[in-house]
């Protein structure tokens, strides 16, 4: 099978010490709907999810983690 993931901003220290708490909080508030980073682990969840034999009938998917940025 093949899948993809599409994460939009997640919450690590990388994007919280380079992005000024102030803009990250606009960033949040402003353009991500759910107002909320992805977080990292349910990241990796996603992704051990779709490399396991459980998920042997998902294809051709893209599964967005973006807190409704985009939608399909």
């Amino acid at each position: 099978t093949v899948n993809s993931v599409a994460p939009g901003p997640i919450d690590v220290p990388s994007i919280r010490d380079k992005v000024p708490a102030d803009k990250l909080a606009k960033i949040i508030e402003e353009m991500i709907p759910v107002k909320a980073l992805s977080d990292p682990e349910f990241i990796a969840d996603m992704v051990v999810m779709l490399a396991s034999k459980k998920a042997n009938t998902v294809t051709g998917a893209c599964w967005d983690a973006n807190g409704g940025m985009s939608m399909r």
